[in-house]
């Protein structure tokens, strides 16, 4: 399966701003330049984009990509930049939480989290995609445990306990640096969150 298309052909064709190393610890990617001059704008979102596809080498750069941008933006003191361009991230996460596959909802859930907690302002920047953030496929996780009644899943890699509980730390972190408006729009969406302050 290949999930997104468009990253898949802008890979093949060295429109990517990274290439792929493998390393004594496996693979890892090596940047064009460094990460300071990237055009956050243009690449974030495309890198996110790329988080649906479902196999490697694509898989593997779009989500090690995705946390290495972070990464580079909060060393390099752009929290601003990354603020600007939350709202383009918002529809790419959404599509992939909206698969239900357990692999892509919990990469999305770990960017979340690695976002949130990378600039105290970035928690309030979300508050207003909640709606389109915490999608009923969360609520099915939390409920159910993930035993789900989906068919052609393979749950055997994961343990959808552990799916639950990085679920539950996103909505805390969530209401922690949501701001005053957190709570209250979490409990919207996930009428069983209790808060944790």
């Amino acid at each position: 399966g290949g999930g997104s298309s468009l990253f898949r052909r802008r890979y093949s064709r060295g429109e990517l701003p990274c290439t792929i190393r493998h390393g004594v610890g496996g693979l890892a990617l090596s940047w064009l330049c460094p990460l300071s001059d990237i055009d956050y704008e243009l690449y974030l979102p495309m890198f996110m984009d790329g988080i649906r596809c479902t196999d490697n080498p694509y898989k593997f750069i779009a989500r090690q990509g995705v946390f290495e941008l972070i990464e580079g933006a909060r060393r390099g003191r752009k929290t601003e930049t990354l603020r600007s361009v939350i709202p383009t991230l918002i529809h790419p996460m959404r599509v992939a939480l909206l698969t239900r596959n357990p692999d892509q909802v919990l990469s999305v859930i770990r960017i979340l989290k690695h976002l949130v907690q990378t600039h105290p302002t970035l928690g309030k920047s979300l508050v207003p995609y909640y709606g389109q953030l915490i999608t009923p496929s969360l609520n099915m996780f939390l409920s159910k445990g993930g035993r789900s009644t989906f068919d052609k899943m393979d749950y055997s890699q994961y343990r959808i306990a552990d799916l639950s509980v990085e679920i539950l730390e996103m909505l805390e972190l969530f209401e922690k640096n949501g701001g005053n408006q957190a709570y209250v729009n979490i409990k919207l969406m996930v009428p069983t969150y209790e808060s944790c302050l």
